[in-house]
C-alpha cells in the first residue's frame, strides 16, 4: 500500500447535497452505500477511484437533517485533495459555473491551491500536484488522491503519538 492516508470519515447531515458535491462537483465515484458500523440504520457513503484504491476513499455517516457541525477539537476541519497541476484553473471555472464560493487561486508549499466548502461546511482544498490516480475516475480533471487532512487538537503536544502512525517527527508542526 502507498504511503500515506488510508481513508477519512466524516458527518453530513444533507445526503443529496453531499452526492451531488462529491460525485458530481468533484467527480469523485460514489462507490458504495452500506450501513454505518455503529448504527445499521445510517447509512454510509464511499467515494473515490474507481476501484475504491487506498488513498482516494472519502466516507461520511449520514445524519440526515442533524444539526450544522462546528469545529472543535478532534474534527476534520479541513480535506486537501491532490488535482492534476495544470487543472487548477479549470477547477476554478467549475466552481464559478456551480456558483461555489471559492478562495485562490494561492499557493500553499509552493503549491498551487484553490479552498472551497462542501455542504456541511468542511473546508475542501484542491491542491495541484502530480499525484496519479490508483484506478481511473470518471472526470479527467477529478481528485486522485487524498493530499491532507487537518484536525483540531487541543495541544499540539499531545499529537505526537502520532509517531505510532508512521509520521516522522520532522512532518509536524
Amino acid at each position: 500500500m502507498p504511503s500515506g492516508l488510508h481513508h477519512l470519515t466524516a458527518i453530513t447531515t444533507r445526503v443529496q447535497a453531499n452526492v451531488d458535491f462529491y460525485a458530481g462537483f468533484l467527480g469523485l465515484r460514489l462507490i458504495k452505500q452500506t450501513a454505518g458500523f455503529a448504527d445499521g440504520a445510517q447509512l454510509h457513503l464511499f467515494y473515490g477511484d474507481a476501484a475504491g484504491s487506498p488513498g482516494s476513499l472519502i466516507s461520511f455517516l449520514v445524519w440526515e437533517g442533524g444539526a450544522r457541525g462546528r469545529a472543535g477539537h478532534g474534527q476534520v476541519f479541513e480535506i486537501a485533495l491532490a488535482v492534476p497541476p495544470a487543472s487548477i484553473g479549470d477547477w476554478l471555472a467549475r466552481a464559478l459555473q456551480a456558483q461555489i464560493p471559492v478562495e485562490g487561486p494561492m499557493r500553499e508549499f509552493g503549491e498551487p491551491v484553490l479552498r472551497l466548502r462542501d455542504p456541511d461546511g468542511i473546508i475542501v482544498k484542491l491542491v495541484g500536484v502530480d499525484l496519479p490516480a490508483a484506478a481511473p475516475l470518471p472526470d479527467p480533471i477529478a481528485p486522485t488522491r487524498l493530499r491532507a487532512v487537518t484536525l483540531l487538537i487541543p495541544s499540539l503536544a499531545k499529537s505526537d503519538s502520532s509517531e505510532g502512525f508512521g509520521i516522522p517527527k520532522s512532518m509536524k508542526i
